[in-house]
């Protein structure tokens, strides 16, 4: 069993192959104070919190994560393309995007949880293929707000108001709108954006019009909650009119939805996973 050579072989891979080649090829290391380092993909290396029950036992002990997600983005990106990950968490799809895209290409991960990005930032500076990294959340305003997380799954933060329980901390961290960040960086384009924010895709949506409109051939993979949305029937309005929509999670191979099909998401009590492409 051979790591991959270049992660776009993925693409053509059967799920069942691409699983079980991460699977035969995983490593892991124990750093201390609640960190390990594992290799994932067959080749790449990314640093986890062993006390996250959500991402990291499958990034300890398969070496992927999603594996839809992850070949849906390996038929995506294209070298030299330029990716945002929003909500990168541990940065395991900015790793993806960023290999795929290659030294020519660019890549901003975006986390604002303070004890991930550090990882984050770690994981960043080992990577042969480099990305750069933004501390901030993202929504439809600037300034800063309280993000709320559960302690077994720091990663799953949201600016939703929640109330603070046990199990559960809070940090206050900035906010910005994706436009703005795009004109920090001075991204001459953006080809392809994941966004998995909890519940705030809407708000994220709402601040990144400016780059919608500057790029026709943008395609996004977002993590789709309408049980969250504080107006899902508006927001899956907004996606049906500008964007040609699949269902990539919870499908044997990607699902073309009408308006109807998206009517009838908007019954789910659980996440579901769509990639969009600019009409």
């Amino acid at each position: 069993m051979t790591a991959f050579g270049d992660l776009h072989e993925i693409a053509s891979m059967s799920r069942q192959e691409f699983e079980e080649r991460c699977m035969g090829l995983t490593e892991h290391c124990y750093m201390g104070k609640q960190v390990v380092l594992c290799k994932i993909l067959t080749r790449y290396k990314l640093y986890v919190d062993t006390r996250d029950v959500g991402v990291a036992p499958h990034l300890i002990l398969d070496g992927f994560w999603e594996s839809w997600m992850t070949q849906c983005l390996a038929r995506v990106v294209k070298p030299g393309d330029c990716c945002i990950d929003i909500g990168a968490n541990f940065g395991y799809y900015s790793l993806v995007m960023s290999a795929l895209a290659g030294n020519e290409g660019r890549t901003l991960a975006i986390e604002p949880n303070p004890g991930i990005f550090d990882l984050l930032k770690a994981s960043e500076a080992i990577h042969p293929h480099r990305f750069e990294v933004a501390h901030t959340a993202l929504g439809n305003f600037e300034g800063d707000a309280i993000l709320t997380f559960p302690d077994r799954f720091p990663g799953g933060g949201t600016l939703l108001r929640e109330e603070l329980v046990p199990g559960k901390s809070q940090a206050r961290v900035p906010v910005t709108t994706l436009d703005a960040l795009v004109r920090k960086y001075a991204l001459k384009k953006v080809d392809v954006i994941k966004i998995d924010v909890e519940g705030l895709e809407p708000e994220v949506f709402a601040g990144m019009e400016e780059t919608i409109r500057n790029n026709p051939q943008l395609k996004i993979l977002i993590e789709y909650s309408p049980f969250m949305y504080r107006d899902a029937a508006t927001f899956s309005d907004y996606l049906v009119r500008n964007f040609t929509i699949h269902r990539i999670k919870d499908v044997d191979e990607p699902e073309l939805l009408s308006a109807e099909g998206m009517q009838q998401l908007l019954r789910l009590t659980d996440h579901t996973d769509l990639f969009l492409e600019r009409k």
